[in-house]
């Protein structure tokens, strides 16, 4: 008879799969973790090529730049956007904006089948310095349920809090095989999802579908509002190769399409001034991951 994995080692797994899920604003670019690894490095880049607005907003296209440490019960993340509007513009809405986001995470089983994972991230996004008033704030708390093997359910909820625009909204799904060497894996569910198939060793092929919310605060002399808030949200779904060149190391390439694409722009009484579609545009990710 086979024996069971021990449940804590399947929630290790698990963690991999899901933090792809519940990261921060709402989710993450997903990368597979390694059981119980003290550190863990993601470093990323990202082109996001042009697409046309509304003509009340220019066209434009950024790249981001983005790190993702975690350690232990420690979490942090850096991202960096570039912004480049189309020529003729008079005055660009903004040139660059910026998240850190600093967050804590911890998780525990309560016997064999049952544990639970709780995090919150405290999430700067800013135009030019942070203030009181930059801050969104993303708890959350997962149950997970692992009666039969390699199956662990989830189910939980979060929040978005910031004053422009709260969000609250739910998290449940199903990971499976979350550590195999080969074949399936992944999570199915909301608010991201995750599919991988791992053809050896080396070489991985992953889907996934990511819902992405951020707010920044807009400088004071921002020109489109100033002393006031941009709010973004996109749904995305990317393809991705993987290669595990070693034990430690991945290196992953992917395109991703951004859908239903809206900025919302906010005067510094919270009060919304604009409210814009943006046309799907494509882009193109890289990431490096290292686990010591």
């Amino acid at each position: 008879m086979k024996q069971r994995k021990p449940f804590q080692s399947a929630v290790l797994s698990a963690l991999g799969v899901l933090s792809f899920a519940v990261g921060p604003a709402v989710g993450v670019a997903g990368s597979d973790k390694t059981n119980g690894s003290p550190v863990d490095i993601d470093v990323s880049f990202e082109q996001i090529f042009r697409a046309e607005p509304d003509p009340a907003l220019p066209a434009f296209s950024y790249r981001e730049y983005g790190v993702d440490l975690e350690w232990h019960v420690v979490l942090l993340g850096f991202e960096h956007r570039e912004y480049s509007w189309r020529a003729g513009v008079k005055t660009d809405p903004w040139g660059s904006l910026t998240r850190l986001s600093p967050g804590l995470q911890y998780y525990r089983t309560f016997n064999d089948t049952w544990g639970v994972w709780a995090l919150c991230y405290a999430m700067a996004g800013f135009e030019d310095d942070i203030t009181s008033r930059s801050w969104t704030y993303n708890p959350q708390l997962i149950g997970l349920y692992a009666r039969t093997e390699p199956l662990i359910f989830y189910l939980g909820a979060g929040a978005l809090y910031h004053p422009v625009d709260p969000v609250y909204y739910p998290i449940l799904g199903l990971a499976w095989n979350p550590d195999t060497e080969t074949g399936w894996s992944g999570s199915l569910g909301f608010p991201d999802t995750i599919i991988r198939y791992r053809f050896s060793a080396r070489w991985a092929l992953k889907a996934d579908f990511h819902w992405e919310i951020r707010t920044y605060r807009l400088a004071d002399d921002n020109p489109a509002a100033p002393g006031g808030y941009m709010r973004s949200e996109d749904l995305i779904p990317g393809l991705h190769a993987a290669f595990y060149p070693a034990g430690n190391l991945t290196l992953t390439a992917g395109a991703r399409r951004h859908l239903h694409r809206s900025l919302q722009l906010y005067d510094g009484d919270e009060r919304k001034l604009e409210d814009t579609d943006v046309d799907s545009a494509w882009s193109m990710m890289i990431t490096a991951r290292y686990v010591f």
